[in-house]
């Protein structure tokens, strides 16, 4: 048995292919088996994973699964996990390089706790403009939660496969399946993360007309909606007497990572002027606000304002009764829902 399987779904886009299998072969350091999922190209890409498996070893092994028809990523992905057995998948896009140390890296954070389950590398999809490696060997070990991971290249224990199974083909061809599979994945009690230290790069296919893409996307967002809900927006305010508490600071942490884990939502969280440290790098979905507090009511309210040029808040987190009487009393004016976590705290313990 390999220690990594590699499942990779091609269609045509030859230089995007030989790119991204070249890098799997230069920077991977452990046992591999590589499946690529072939739906239907051209004879020069077929030329190309024919000579594949030329380069097989005792430690690089290789399938090449042809399809006459275009199945789809998501389908290309399930007929992959037909092949597959190692304790680590990474589903691939074919428009990916991986650059050194990338999977070591992800496999180290997946077993940094039981329940990582879906692991994506650091990359230019989040804001890293190319490969840094002072900056990367700087977040060794380090990573930040996800709602959902991205599913250009992501790998998956397989305790979830063992548990979820493979891609929803409702979601077939693509889009929204790699969301799918975070929320099923979730459910089973997994969590998503980005490892941090770890760089691979996606360029972006063009596998659908942008008219098709916007098409398929509307449909399969709708058919996400419909499933799981869709994103919501919250807002947390706590005041210097909360936050400069440590004990108090880190059971409200703890509620909002908790609300994290279980909601689709963005957090906007309040916090005075030098404590936003304390809640960066958790969680995707928290977005940190740092104010005197003498402005945290007043700014906080305008955020939760119902408006056409902004989402709306639906739901308000305080701490303590004084702030959820005080946020009750605005409640014609932002319409939301309020909710004081200390009295979850404390029925929680």
């Amino acid at each position: 048995m390999s220690d990594v399987d590699f499942i990779v779904v091609t269609k045509d886009q030859l230089d995007f292919t030989r790119q991204c299998v070249e890098s799997i072969f230069k920077n991977i350091r452990e046992s591999f088996h590589l499946i690529i999922v072939d739906n239907g190209s051209c004879e020069d890409t077929l030329a190309y994973l024919t000579q594949l498996n030329e380069r097989q070893s005792a430690r690089q092994k290789v399938t090449v699964v042809l399809n006459h028809e275009n199945l789809g990523y998501a389908l290309g992905l399930n007929k992959g996990l037909e092949f597959s057995n190692a304790p680590y998948v990474f589903f691939c896009n074919n428009d990916i390089e991986i650059f050194d140390e990338a999977v070591t890296e992800m496999i180290r954070i997946a077993n940094a706790k039981e329940n990582f389950g879906l692991v994506n590398p650091n990359s230019n999809e989040f804001g890293l403009k190319g490969y840094d490696a002072l900056f990367l060997n700087a977040q060794r070990g380090k990573w930040v939660e996800r709602c959902h991971t991205s599913g250009f290249c992501v790998l998956v224990k397989r305790e979830v496969i063992k548990k979820i199974k493979g891609i929803d083909p409702e979601f077939g061809p693509a889009y929204f399946e790699d969301m799918d599979f975070a929320e099923r994945a979730k459910q089973a009690g997994f969590l998503c993360v980005v490892a941090k230290g770890a760089y691979i790069h996606h360029f972006g296919t063009r596998t659908f007309l942008a008219k098709e893409k916007q098409a398929l996307w509307e449909k399969h967002k709708e058919k996400f909606i419909q499933k799981w809900g869709g994103t919501k927006w919250f807002l947390s305010v706590s005041g210097s007497s909360v936050i400069q508490n440590k004990s108090e600071r880190e059971k409200l942490m703890a509620h909002l990572l908790q609300i994290a884990r279980r909601e689709i939502a963005i957090l906007y969280i309040f916090v005075p002027v030098g404590f936003g440290k304390y809640f960066r790098d958790i969680h995707d979905s928290f977005r940190i606000i740092e104010m005197p507090d003498f402005w945290m009511v007043p700014a906080g309210l305008i955020r939760a304002l119902r408006s056409r040029t902004q989402k709306p808040i639906s739901k308000i987190f305080t701490w303590g009764e004084r702030g959820e009487r005080n946020w009750s009393h605005f409640k014609a004016l932002h319409g939301a829902q309020v909710f004081d976590l200390s009295k979850e705290a404390i029925a929680a313990s």
